[in-house]
């Protein structure tokens, strides 16, 4: 058993002395007290290192686009870019008929329709966008806003890039929330609406966490 243990089990009448003389033993058989200060001082700096280099790949780092990684629907499908007001937009297009133009959620990107693209082409001109902030849709301008008003703006510009004046949209969770403001303000540019496991619905549509 070590000495404060010792002490404090065998002097349990008076604690405060007995801790007192225990850690006096303690400092004279280990000889370490000493080294303590120098041992924090070094975690301190081990930790702020640390934190910079966090910050530093969570901020400012920038993969290299040559990496390896590549994934399948792109490397079997030619995805195409688009400049618009303020974005560098990622779409794939397939197939051929009325335009059909699908959203996906918060989070994800034209991946998530993987499995949808190829069965409905053969019905349709199926357009999958990848929206601002997700896959590889790109700001070209800084201090960019990413809100209701920037994704309606984004597929308006989009649509008129592409020559569509009517189209059929497909939003999927925050995509359907998309689509819904996007054909509340330009319902003569909407053929049809589709929302799957919408926001924007009736309900709460908010992250709400309570400590209980």
């Amino acid at each position: 058993m070590s000495p404060i243990a010792t002490t404090l089990y065998s002097r349990p009448g008076s604690i405060a002395g007995a801790i007192t003389k225990a850690a006096s033993t303690s400092s004279r058989s280990s000889g370490n007290t000493a080294d303590l200060p120098q041992a924090l001082k070094i975690c301190a700096a081990l930790a702020s290192v640390a934190a910079v280099a966090i910050l530093y790949i969570a901020y400012w780092f920038t993969p290299s686009e040559s990496i390896s990684y590549r994934s399948s629907l792109l490397a079997n499908n030619r995805s195409k870019f688009i400049e618009l007001g303020g974005f560098r937009a990622h779409y794939l297009e397939q197939g051929a008929g009325p335009p059909l133009l699908m959203v996906h959620g918060g989070g994800t990107w034209l991946f998530s329709f993987r499995h949808n693209l190829e069965p409905l082409a053969r019905s349709f001109r199926v357009i999958a966008l990848d929206m601002p902030g997700h896959g590889y849709t790109e700001p070209t301008r800084s201090a960019t806003r990413y809100d209701f008003d920037t994704t309606d703006r984004v597929l308006l510009e989009f649509l008129d890039a592409k020559g569509i004046s009517r189209v059929s949209l497909v939003g999927r969770s925050w995509g359907g929330g998309w689509a819904l403001h996007f054909a509340q303000c330009h319902p003569e540019r909407v053929r049809k609406l589709v929302l799957i496991a919408s926001s924007g619905l009736p309900g709460d549509d908010r992250f709400d966490r309570r400590v209980r």
